[in-house]
């Protein structure tokens, strides 16, 4: 039982890994981010991450943390030269977050009102 335990930390810290890579080359590469499959992917990857990497404990951190990213995610598009391109890679992080944080509050609501 130890071993499933172990084996889904793994798979959600790769999940997590995969959608940050997959962001961040969409931000990176002109054109990619206008497929269809990348936004559907990195939301399909945000809700694995909101379901098993995200424990009761780590809530709270998490949530604050989205909320700063979600906050600051078009700010930065007023950069000179690399704006743009980190306003893609945001964008892209806000494909993966905004569902995992969806997930994350539900599970909070959800123990919060089982309490």
């Amino acid at each position: 039982m130890k071993q499933s335990n172990k084996l889904d930390g793994k798979v959600g810290s790769y999940v997590f890994l995969a959608a940050i890579a997959v962001a961040v080359l969409a931000g990176l590469m002109p054109g990619f981010d206008q497929q269809v499959w990348v936004g559907s992917t990195l939301a399909i990857l945000g809700l694995i991450v909101g379901l098993l990497n995200i424990t009761r404990a780590e809530s709270v951190e998490f949530l604050v943390a989205c909320i700063a990213l979600l906050t600051v995610s078009g700010a930065l598009v007023v950069l000179p030269w690399v704006g743009s391109m980190l306003d893609a890679i945001m964008r892209h992080l806000v494909s993966v977050v905004a569902p995992a944080t969806l997930i994350v509050g539900i599970k909070l609501l959800y123990e919060l009102a089982r309490d």
